[in-house]
This record gives C-alpha cells, sequence and structure tokens, in this order.
C-alpha cells in the first residue's frame, strides 16, 4: 500500500455516499424526515486510512469494517458524540473493531465521524513492538471502551492534522512517517489506559430495538402497529420506546416512517418501464398520497415522479 489516495467528496444522496466509502461495505439510512448532505475526506497510505465523515442529519450507518485492519472510531468534533450498538461514544469512548466486524451506529444532525484503519501489512510489521500487542488484543475488538478524554483529543487532533497535510501534497516522506508514528502512539496510549464500558442493561436495550428495527424491516409493506411490535417481542410499548430513544434517539414510529420513505426512494429510482408513483406508495403502506409525496420532497428535495423520472 505504497500509493496515496486522498480525496474530498460531497453527496446529497445516501447510496452514493455509501459507494464512495473506501474499504466499506457500508449503508446510510436516515432516521428524521430531513434532506440529506454529507462530505467525506479520506486518506490512505503505508498501511493506514483515515477518514472524516460529516453529516447534516441523523443517520443509521450499518457497514463492515475493512478486511486485514484493525479500525478505531471516535467522534470528529471535540463535544461531538453518536450511538455506537446502543451506548453513547463521547469524549471519554473509543470504538473498537477487529477485520470485517458489523458496525451499527446512529449519528446526530450535524456531527461527523474520524475511522482510522491500521491494516495488517503495517500491523505486522511492528514486530516486538509494545503497539503491535495492545493493537491484535482481542479484549478491544468489536467494544466501546472508556479512555482519557485528553488522549482521545489528541488522536482525534492527529487524524484530522494527517487529512489536512494530505490535502496538501506537500508533505514530504520523513513527516509522512512521523505523523503515523504519532498516530500509532495515541492510539496505543489510548488503548492501554481503556476499560471496556459496555453495561447488560445497555445491551439489553439495544438487543430489543435491533430486534424491533430488524421486524419492521422485513414488514414495511404492511407496517406493524406498536401492539404489534411489542407482542411479537413480548415487551411493553414503554420498554419499546426507551430502548429506541436509547438506540436511535428516535421514537418507533419516527424511525419506521423515515425507513419506508427510505425505500420507497430506493424503489423510484430503480423502478421497471411504466411503474406508477401509486404502485410503489401503495405496495409500502402508504394510503395518504398527498402526505407520502409532502414528507418525501421534504426528505429527499424533489417529487417521486421526479425520483421516478431519473
Amino acid at each position: 500500500m505504497n500509493e496515496t489516495l486522498t480525496k474530498t467528496i460531497e453527496v446529497t444522496d445516501y447510496d452514493e455516499f455509501a459507494a464512495v466509502q473506501e474499504g466499506w461495505d457500508a449503508s446510510y439510512r436516515p432516521l428524521q424526515i430531513n434532506t440529506f448532505a454529507a462530505r467525506l475526506e479520506v486518506c490512505r497510505t503505508r498501511g493506514i486510512q483515515v477518514d472524516l465523515d460529516t453529516y447534516d442529519c441523523a443517520l443509521e450507518i450499518t457497514a463492515t469494517t475493512p478486511k486485514d485492519a484493525i479500525t478505531i472510531a471516535l467522534p470528529g468534533g471535540v463535544d461531538g458524540s453518536y450511538i455506537s450498538k446502543g451506548i453513547e461514544v463521547s469524549t471519554d469512548r473509543i470504538d473498537v473493531y477487529g477485520a470485517e466486524r458489523e458496525v451499527h451506529a446512529v449519528t446526530k444532525p450535524d456531527s461527523s465521524l474520524i475511522t482510522c484503519c491500521l491494516y495488517k501489512v503495517l500491523v505486522d510489521h511492528l514486530t516486538d513492538s509494545p503497539i503491535r500487542s495492545t493493537l491484535v488484543d482481542h479484549r478491544f475488538h468489536d467494544n466501546v471502551i472508556y479512555a482519557d478524554r485528553r488522549t482521545l483529543d489528541e488522536a482525534r487532533l492527529w487524524c484530522t492534522t494527517y487529512l489536512a497535510l494530505c490535502r496538501t501534497n506537500e508533505i514530504s516522506a520523513e513527516a509522512h512517517a512521523r505523523l503515523i508514528d504519532e498516530i500509532l502512539l495515541i492510539v496505543h496510549a489510548a488503548l492501554s489506559a481503556a476499560r471496556e464500558d459496555y453495561s447488560n442493561h445497555q445491551r439489553s436495550r439495544y438487543q430489543v430495538a435491533r430486534r424491533a428495527r430488524d421486524y419492521m424491516i422485513d414488514r414495511q409493506s404492511e407496517p406493524p402497529t406498536i401492539t404489534e411490535i411489542c407482542n411479537f417481542l413480548k415487551i411493553s410499548a414503554r420498554t419499546l420506546n426507551y430502548a429506541f430513544q436509547d438506540t436511535y434517539n428516535v421514537s418507533p414510529k419516527r424511525f419506521l416512517k423515515a425507513r419506508r420513505l427510505s425505500a420507497a426512494h430506493d424503489a423510484l429510482k430503480h423502478a421497471a418501464p411504466r411503474t406508477r408513483v401509486t404502485d410503489i406508495a401503495l405496495a409500502l403502506g402508504f394510503w395518504d398520497f398527498g402526505h407520502f409525496a409532502k414528507d418525501y420532497r421534504t426528505m429527499f428535495g424533489e417529487t417521486p415522479s421526479a425520483t421516478l423520472r431519473g
């Protein structure tokens, strides 16, 4: 991995944003009825890749981390936060993943996310180094862990500095190597003093929300009522609502409506010839075409018929 890949991309389409993610198998779906705009800054070279994603609306992100890499994730802003598998990742927490692991994150409006992928070719080069033993320690993988805030602020600073200098194309090979060393050292420091921070209570609420989510998506064409969801999961409406608020920052009803509108957008973009807007709306359980068209335009910035025409 000797070549350097540096790019900055701005998009207004969820699927387009997923397509430009280097090394990631990702999906982005809205949690609110708002238009979408996102920006990606990425630099990949010498066994390391740093991404800075910026979003203007609340999103559900499902993804698989790059293969042959250890991935570190943290909020892009000093006071930012997001939710990872039901737990808030803020100024004193960091997300750590092994290779090809599931990511499930929820962002807030006007937020950003930094990811740093340390590839096997780089980690293996750290023979006999305490940094390598820390990075490959599987106790950390797939966990949100508690770490020192000052150390995480430094990690955020070094990652953004790396991106900024790579954009100039004027950084020397020696300075580039020093930057990578600094990132490795600060990640090592963060993980060395870290501990897992995921209670059984948080894990239980997250599992409830994910099961309810999957049930809703399976029945998008015949949207289930809250009572039906609760009966299926054998829980109370209060438990369901708390689980969604903790995991998604929205109510179950708002989550389902946003997902159905997103499904309508996908269907309209890939519709067969002679398909009508009403055919897709009805197939997804939208009976009030006026409200459907209004919410759709609010979310995607155009009418359903405009999307259908391409």
